[in-house]
């Protein structure tokens, strides 16, 4: 569970981090998180946990190259909603939207996700759509723009899922 854990705070830290204009491919991946390395922002062994594949594979996809194309994008989105709950209780919600971008008809969530293996594609929607539904309502709050997909990027089974 720790190096679950470890594995999945390094994939999020490279794909905040990532340069979208730059090699996206393997190659190009590995010299990103050997920069993240030097930096000092990640530890070696928390870096050999990253599969590279998964995420050079998610940006070279149809729905990685939408987001890497959209001029308007934002990543490590933090949001604090305050709701009321069905029974009059003020609820408050917080948490950090993985990535965000617009397209010409509205806007893009993305959730990145490290494991999920031996769960069914709705098991993993019913699973998760109570978190995309918060970070939905958020966008549309925080950022005043309608929001047409939400997706899972499950990085270790190398698929997305739309909600």
């Amino acid at each position: 569970a720790e190096n679950a854990a470890k594995r999945g705070t390094a994939t999020h830290l490279l794909l905040e981090k990532a340069d979208l204009s730059a090699d996206l491919s393997l190659e190009g991946m590995r010299a990103q998180l050997d920069g993240l390395m030097e930096k000092g922002l990640l530890c070696a062994d928390a870096a050999a946990l990253v599969r590279l594949e998964s995420i050079s594979s998610f940006f070279g996809g149809e729905l990685g190259q939408r987001f890497c194309r959209s001029d308007k994008k934002v990543r490590e989105l933090p949001f604090t909603l305050k709701d009321t709950a069905g029974d009059g209780t003020e609820i408050v919600v917080q948490g950090i939207i993985d990535a965000v971008f617009a397209e010409n008809d509205g806007w893009v969530v993305l959730d990145y996700k490290t494991g999920g293996r031996g769960k069914s594609d709705d098991e993993l929607r019913d699973f998760y759509r109570p978190q995309l539904a918060w970070y939905k309502k958020a966008v549309q709050r925080l950022l005043g723009v309608p929001v047409k997909e939400s997706w899972l990027i499950m990085l270790d089974l190398d698929k997305q899922i739309e909600l």
